[in-house]
């Protein structure tokens, strides 16, 4: 099955100073994008209750139902991920919510492999998830024991373009990704462009990962070991 094959799903050669896992900055507000073949950076967003990915940068690219929130992710000290919509709630599709916490299924949930949220301020969380503790490994989102076993997975009722993001996936049609807090590299020139204009800017240095692309996500100080994630079965 496609979950028992080791999947090397991000191998770039880091500055240093990066190769430590880190949690976000309690408080801090970003947004998740996911990155695999032929998955070039699509945005993370609420789909009544469901973690479910779909590109809204480009005006031609297809769009999800009508359901479809856009989130902001905000971290806590322990490493627990809640998201909020990034306009009022009133104006959302569905039933409203103020804030959900992201989870993933663990290992003994045999009936689904979604990533979700759970709405509210004391969540109940599905049987058999976990809001784990979530770092960065660079700009890549993984667990605080350096998991990361995200899978793109095409949605029925969907345009192709749109994917549920699903975790230990066993589905042939499920696409390893990477979830990262940086935008794709257009969307990622023109906010640099808009905010700092004639300034240089030291992220623009670039590092060439195994596959040949480059990520803006991170600076290139100097070089150091390759980074191995992988999709393998979780031991939880």
């Amino acid at each position: 099955m496609l979950a028992n094959n080791l999947v090397v799903v991000a191998t770039a050669l880091l500055p240093t100073a990066w190769c430590v896992a880190r949690p976000y900055a309690a408080g801090a507000s970003f947004k998740l994008y996911a990155y695999g073949k032929g998955i070039g950076g699509l945005e993370v967003f609420f789909d009544n209750g469901a973690a479910h990915l779909a590109n809204f940068l480009n005006a031609s690219a297809p769009k999800p139902n009508s359901a479809a929130v856009r989130i902001n992710f905000t971290a806590s000290a322990d490493g627990i991920w809640t998201v909020a919509p990034n306009r009022p709630s009133a104006d959302l599709p569905g039933p409203p919510f103020q804030n959900a916490t992201f989870y993933v299924p663990t290992a003994a949930n045999a009936t689904s492999r979604a990533c979700g949220f759970a709405p509210g301020p004391a969540p109940q969380l599905p049987p058999a998830t976990t809001a784990s503790h979530w770092r960065f490994y660079g700009s890549v989102a993984v667990t605080s024991a350096l998991q990361a076993f995200f899978f793109a997975e095409p949605v029925a009722d969907e345009p192709a373009g749109v994917y549920a993001l699903v975790w230990n996936a066993t589905t042939a049609a499920a696409v390893p990704v990477v979830l990262k807090d940086a935008p794709p590299a257009n969307d990622w020139r023109k906010q640099t462009k808009k905010k700092f204009k004639n300034e240089p800017v030291s992220r623009a240095a670039t590092v060439r990962n195994s596959s040949g692309s480059t990520d803006p996500g991170f600076t290139k100080v100097d070089a150091g070991a390759a980074v191995t994630l992988s999709t393998s079965p979780r031991a939880d």
